[in-house]
Protein backbone atom coordinates (compact mmCIF):
# COMPACT_ATOMS: atom_id res chain seq x y z
CA UNK A 1 0.00 0.00 0.00
CA UNK A 2 2.55 2.29 0.81
CA UNK A 3 4.25 1.60 -2.89
CA UNK A 4 1.18 2.09 -4.19
CA UNK A 5 0.35 5.38 -2.61
CA UNK A 6 3.90 6.87 -3.44
CA UNK A 7 3.49 6.07 -7.02
CA UNK A 8 -0.34 8.03 -6.90
CA UNK A 9 1.78 11.54 -5.86
CA UNK A 10 4.67 11.01 -7.43
CA UNK A 11 2.03 11.22 -10.24
CA UNK A 12 0.29 13.96 -9.04
CA UNK A 13 3.30 16.24 -8.24
CA UNK A 14 4.50 15.68 -11.80
CA UNK A 15 0.76 16.06 -13.00
CA UNK A 16 1.00 19.80 -10.86
CA UNK A 17 4.37 20.85 -12.46
CA UNK A 18 3.07 19.90 -16.01
CA UNK A 19 -0.06 22.39 -15.57
CA UNK A 20 2.54 25.09 -14.19
CA UNK A 21 4.90 24.93 -17.05
CA UNK A 22 2.39 24.61 -19.36
CA UNK A 23 0.67 27.67 -17.99
CA UNK A 24 3.72 29.77 -17.14
CA UNK A 25 4.79 29.09 -20.85
CA UNK A 26 1.36 30.87 -22.30
CA UNK A 27 1.34 33.32 -20.13
CA UNK A 28 5.38 33.86 -21.36
CA UNK A 29 3.46 33.31 -24.98
CA UNK A 30 1.14 35.83 -24.81
CA UNK A 31 2.96 38.34 -22.51
CA UNK A 32 0.73 38.36 -19.85
CA UNK A 33 0.91 41.24 -17.61
CA UNK A 34 -0.08 40.37 -13.66
CA UNK A 35 -0.05 44.19 -13.36
CA UNK A 36 -1.79 46.27 -15.61
CA UNK A 37 -1.72 49.58 -16.37
CA UNK A 38 -3.92 51.99 -18.64
CA UNK A 39 -5.57 50.06 -21.77
CA UNK A 40 -6.39 52.07 -25.09
CA UNK A 41 -7.15 50.96 -28.40
CA UNK A 42 -6.04 51.58 -31.89
CA UNK A 43 -7.88 51.44 -35.13
CA UNK A 44 -5.75 50.24 -37.85
CA UNK A 45 -7.00 49.02 -41.32
CA UNK A 46 -4.99 46.30 -41.54
CA UNK A 47 -2.70 44.35 -38.81
CA UNK A 48 -0.64 41.94 -41.01
CA UNK A 49 0.29 39.11 -38.23
CA UNK A 50 -0.20 40.82 -35.22
CA UNK A 51 -1.68 38.80 -32.90
CA UNK A 52 -2.34 38.84 -29.04
CA UNK A 53 0.91 39.03 -27.29
CA UNK A 54 2.80 41.34 -29.37
CA UNK A 55 4.71 43.50 -27.47
CA UNK A 56 4.59 47.06 -27.53
CA UNK A 57 7.54 49.46 -27.52
CA UNK A 58 8.52 53.20 -27.03
CA UNK A 59 11.64 53.86 -28.10
CA UNK A 60 12.82 50.43 -28.36
CA UNK A 61 11.82 49.70 -24.84
CA UNK A 62 8.48 47.11 -24.43
CA UNK A 63 5.59 48.82 -22.44
CA UNK A 64 3.16 46.99 -22.55
CA UNK A 65 1.53 44.34 -24.82
CA UNK A 66 -1.59 43.67 -27.18
CA UNK A 67 -4.46 42.12 -25.17
CA UNK A 68 -7.16 41.82 -27.74
CA UNK A 69 -7.87 41.77 -31.50
CA UNK A 70 -11.48 42.65 -33.25
CA UNK A 71 -13.46 43.84 -36.40
CA UNK A 72 -14.72 46.99 -36.48
CA UNK A 73 -18.77 46.18 -35.85
CA UNK A 74 -19.25 49.30 -38.09
CA UNK A 75 -17.58 48.46 -41.41
CA UNK A 76 -16.03 45.16 -41.14
CA UNK A 77 -12.55 45.81 -42.41
CA UNK A 78 -10.92 47.35 -39.84
CA UNK A 79 -9.63 46.09 -36.85
CA UNK A 80 -9.31 47.19 -32.89
CA UNK A 81 -6.45 46.61 -31.20
CA UNK A 82 -6.73 46.77 -27.38
CA UNK A 83 -3.27 47.38 -26.07
CA UNK A 84 -2.57 47.07 -21.97
CA UNK A 85 -0.02 49.21 -20.95
CA UNK A 86 2.54 48.46 -18.05
CA UNK A 87 1.84 50.55 -14.36
CA UNK A 88 3.08 54.02 -14.75
CA UNK A 89 3.21 54.37 -18.61
CA UNK A 90 1.77 57.35 -19.70
CA UNK A 91 -0.28 57.59 -22.96
CA UNK A 92 -0.37 61.74 -25.02
CA UNK A 93 -3.32 62.20 -27.06
CA UNK A 94 -0.13 63.58 -29.69
CA UNK A 95 1.74 59.89 -29.47
CA UNK A 96 1.69 57.65 -32.62
CA UNK A 97 1.20 54.05 -33.49
CA UNK A 98 2.74 51.85 -35.89
CA UNK A 99 2.73 48.13 -36.52
CA UNK A 100 6.53 47.37 -37.49
CA UNK A 101 8.35 44.14 -38.48
CA UNK A 102 11.55 43.27 -36.63
CA UNK A 103 14.11 40.47 -37.61
CA UNK A 104 14.59 38.25 -40.34
CA UNK A 105 11.66 35.74 -39.23
CA UNK A 106 9.31 39.32 -39.60
CA UNK A 107 7.92 38.89 -35.81
CA UNK A 108 5.60 41.92 -36.02
CA UNK A 109 4.71 44.59 -32.86
CA UNK A 110 3.58 47.99 -32.37
CA UNK A 111 6.21 51.31 -31.61
CA UNK A 112 4.78 54.04 -30.15
CA UNK A 113 6.35 57.32 -31.77
CA UNK A 114 6.16 59.82 -28.70
CA UNK A 115 4.61 63.14 -29.32
CA UNK A 116 5.39 66.28 -27.63
CA UNK A 117 5.74 66.60 -23.85
CA UNK A 118 2.87 69.17 -23.73
CA UNK A 119 0.19 66.98 -25.02
CA UNK A 120 -2.25 65.89 -22.64
CA UNK A 121 -2.59 62.28 -21.14
CA UNK A 122 -5.24 60.10 -22.65
CA UNK A 123 -8.03 58.27 -20.38
CA UNK A 124 -8.64 54.42 -20.27
CA UNK A 125 -10.44 52.93 -23.18
CA UNK A 126 -9.06 56.01 -25.73
CA UNK A 127 -9.25 55.32 -29.61
CA UNK A 128 -6.20 56.24 -31.58
CA UNK A 129 -5.62 56.15 -35.12
CA UNK A 130 -3.36 53.89 -36.22
CA UNK A 131 -0.69 54.77 -39.06
CA UNK A 132 -1.42 52.69 -42.01
CA UNK A 133 0.76 49.57 -42.33
CA UNK A 134 3.09 48.73 -45.17
CA UNK A 135 2.14 45.78 -46.87
CA UNK A 136 4.82 44.04 -48.74
CA UNK A 137 2.72 41.52 -50.40
CA UNK A 138 0.65 43.87 -51.64
CA UNK A 139 3.70 46.13 -53.04
CA UNK A 140 5.12 42.21 -54.68
CA UNK A 141 1.70 42.15 -56.21
CA UNK A 142 1.63 45.70 -57.92
CA UNK A 143 5.17 44.59 -58.75
CA UNK A 144 4.91 42.01 -60.63
CA UNK A 145 1.70 43.33 -62.38
CA UNK A 146 3.97 46.52 -63.48
CA UNK A 147 6.62 43.95 -64.62
CA UNK A 148 4.09 42.19 -67.07
CA UNK A 149 2.55 45.63 -68.09
CA UNK A 150 5.87 47.03 -68.77
CA UNK A 151 6.80 43.25 -70.97
CA UNK A 152 3.36 43.89 -72.86
CA UNK A 153 4.43 47.20 -73.83
CA UNK A 154 8.39 46.19 -74.52
CA UNK A 155 6.23 43.49 -77.18
CA UNK A 156 4.04 46.16 -78.67
CA UNK A 157 6.99 47.98 -79.71
CA UNK A 158 8.98 45.29 -80.82
CA UNK A 159 6.00 44.28 -83.15
CA UNK A 160 5.68 47.55 -84.52
CA UNK A 161 9.27 48.00 -85.38
CA UNK A 162 9.73 44.77 -87.27
CA UNK A 163 6.49 45.43 -89.06
CA UNK A 164 7.67 48.86 -90.24
CA UNK A 165 11.76 47.75 -90.28
CA UNK A 166 11.54 49.05 -94.21
CA UNK A 167 10.04 52.30 -93.43
CA UNK A 168 12.06 52.70 -90.35
CA UNK A 169 15.15 51.89 -92.80
CA UNK A 170 13.65 55.08 -95.64
CA UNK A 171 13.75 57.44 -92.62
CA UNK A 172 17.40 56.66 -91.66
CA UNK A 173 18.48 57.01 -95.03
CA UNK A 174 16.20 60.26 -95.63
CA UNK A 175 18.09 61.78 -92.10
CA UNK A 176 21.29 60.90 -93.48
CA UNK A 177 20.83 62.41 -96.35
CA UNK A 178 19.38 65.34 -95.07
CA UNK A 179 22.69 65.61 -92.80
CA UNK A 180 24.74 65.69 -95.32
CA UNK A 181 23.38 68.27 -97.38
CA UNK A 182 23.13 70.16 -93.90
CA UNK A 183 26.78 69.69 -93.51
CA UNK A 184 27.34 71.09 -97.10
CA UNK A 185 25.09 74.04 -96.12
CA UNK A 186 26.79 74.95 -92.71
CA UNK A 187 30.57 74.91 -94.97
CA UNK A 188 29.07 76.76 -97.47
CA UNK A 189 27.75 79.30 -94.67
CA UNK A 190 30.85 79.23 -92.63
CA UNK A 191 32.60 80.27 -95.78
CA UNK A 192 30.58 83.16 -96.78
CA UNK A 193 31.16 84.04 -93.04
CA UNK A 194 34.83 83.90 -93.74
CA UNK A 195 34.65 86.30 -96.76
CA UNK A 196 32.28 89.13 -94.75
CA UNK A 197 34.62 90.76 -92.81
CA UNK A 198 37.00 91.16 -96.38
CA UNK A 199 34.27 92.50 -97.80
CA UNK A 200 33.31 95.06 -95.18
CA UNK A 201 37.05 96.24 -95.08
CA UNK A 202 36.66 96.32 -98.92
CA UNK A 203 33.68 98.80 -98.55
CA UNK A 204 35.62 100.75 -95.53
CA UNK A 205 38.54 101.28 -97.94
CA UNK A 206 35.99 102.48 -100.79
CA UNK A 207 34.38 104.86 -98.64
CA UNK A 208 37.16 106.37 -96.88
CA UNK A 209 38.58 107.24 -100.99
CA UNK A 210 35.31 108.19 -101.94
CA UNK A 211 35.72 110.54 -98.83
CA UNK A 212 38.93 111.91 -99.47
CA UNK A 213 38.16 112.18 -103.04
CA UNK A 214 35.19 114.55 -102.08
CA UNK A 215 37.41 116.43 -99.86
CA UNK A 216 40.07 117.07 -102.58
CA UNK A 217 37.26 118.41 -104.75
CA UNK A 218 35.88 120.23 -102.51
CA UNK A 219 39.39 122.05 -101.56
CA UNK A 220 40.12 122.48 -105.25
CA UNK A 221 36.96 123.82 -106.20
CA UNK A 222 37.37 126.34 -102.98
CA UNK A 223 40.89 127.09 -103.80
CA UNK A 224 40.22 127.68 -107.32
CA UNK A 225 37.36 130.36 -106.21
CA UNK A 226 39.09 131.73 -103.87
CA UNK A 227 41.78 132.48 -105.82
CA UNK A 228 39.67 134.19 -108.29
CA UNK A 229 37.38 135.50 -106.33
CA UNK A 230 39.92 138.58 -106.18
CA UNK A 231 39.70 139.54 -109.88
CA UNK A 232 36.24 138.30 -110.47
CA UNK A 233 35.17 140.63 -107.34
CA UNK A 234 37.63 143.75 -109.14
CA UNK A 235 35.62 142.85 -112.49
CA UNK A 236 32.21 142.99 -110.73
CA UNK A 237 33.28 146.74 -109.02
CA UNK A 238 34.45 147.94 -112.56
CA UNK A 239 31.39 146.69 -114.04
CA UNK A 240 29.22 148.74 -111.22
CA UNK A 241 31.20 151.78 -111.72
CA UNK A 242 30.58 151.89 -115.71
CA UNK A 243 27.44 151.46 -114.81
CA UNK A 244 26.84 154.43 -112.46
CA UNK A 245 29.47 156.60 -114.76
CA UNK A 246 26.83 155.58 -117.90
CA UNK A 247 23.47 156.20 -115.65
CA UNK A 248 25.03 159.52 -113.88
CA UNK A 249 25.32 160.80 -117.87
CA UNK A 250 22.15 159.87 -118.94
CA UNK A 251 20.36 161.64 -116.41
CA UNK A 252 22.61 164.60 -116.99
CA UNK A 253 22.03 164.92 -120.61
CA UNK A 254 17.99 163.94 -119.82
CA UNK A 255 17.81 167.16 -117.92
CA UNK A 256 15.22 169.72 -119.03
CA UNK A 257 18.36 172.24 -118.79
CA UNK A 258 20.83 169.91 -120.80
CA UNK A 259 22.60 170.44 -124.47
CA UNK A 260 20.14 168.25 -125.72
CA UNK A 261 16.87 170.38 -125.11
CA UNK A 262 19.18 173.66 -126.54
CA UNK A 263 19.49 172.24 -129.82
CA UNK A 264 17.62 173.81 -132.58
CA UNK A 265 17.93 170.94 -135.10
CA UNK A 266 15.33 168.71 -133.89
CA UNK A 267 17.35 165.90 -136.33
CA UNK A 268 20.04 165.53 -133.97
CA UNK A 269 18.45 166.21 -131.11
CA UNK A 270 16.65 163.10 -131.61
CA UNK A 271 20.10 161.35 -132.51
CA UNK A 272 21.19 162.05 -129.22
CA UNK A 273 18.56 161.10 -127.61
CA UNK A 274 18.33 157.97 -129.03
CA UNK A 275 22.28 157.41 -128.26
CA UNK A 276 21.43 158.00 -124.99
CA UNK A 277 18.72 155.12 -124.49
CA UNK A 278 20.70 152.79 -126.21
CA UNK A 279 23.52 153.76 -123.36
CA UNK A 280 20.76 153.43 -120.59
CA UNK A 281 19.76 149.93 -122.05
CA UNK A 282 23.38 148.76 -121.94
CA UNK A 283 24.02 150.07 -118.89
CA UNK A 284 21.14 148.04 -117.07
CA UNK A 285 22.35 145.13 -118.57
CA UNK A 286 25.78 145.64 -117.60
CA UNK A 287 24.04 146.03 -114.43
CA UNK A 288 21.68 142.84 -114.49
CA UNK A 289 25.02 140.87 -115.48
CA UNK A 290 26.64 141.47 -112.56
CA UNK A 291 24.81 141.42 -109.99
CA UNK A 292 23.85 137.29 -111.62
CA UNK A 293 27.58 137.03 -111.33
CA UNK A 294 28.12 138.50 -108.03
CA UNK A 295 25.07 135.65 -106.90
CA UNK A 296 26.90 132.74 -108.42
CA UNK A 297 30.10 133.21 -106.71
CA UNK A 298 28.21 133.91 -103.76
CA UNK A 299 26.46 130.76 -104.26
CA UNK A 300 29.78 128.26 -105.01
CA UNK A 301 31.99 130.18 -102.08
CA UNK A 302 29.12 129.83 -99.52
CA UNK A 303 29.64 126.36 -99.37
CA UNK A 304 33.31 126.69 -99.15
CA UNK A 305 33.38 129.65 -96.45
CA UNK A 306 31.05 127.53 -94.15
CA UNK A 307 33.22 124.33 -94.49
CA UNK A 308 36.31 125.93 -93.22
Amino acid sequence: MAIKANKIIRVIIMSLVAIGTAALLYLMINNFQFRKGTSIKVLYDRIGALNVGSWVRKSGVKVGSVTKLEINKKDQRSVYVTITMKPGQIVRKADRFAIVVRGIMGDQYIEIFPGPLNSPPVHEGYVFKGEPMLDTSSLLTSGMDMLKDVGKSIKIIADILTSNKSSINNTILNLEDASKSLDTFIKQTKKLTDTIPEITETIKTTLARINDLTASLQENIGGTLKSENKSIKETIDNLNSITNSVKLMVDALSQQSSLVTTMSDPKLSRQIEDTLGNLKKVSDNIMDISNTLQKTVNDLLGPVNNGQ
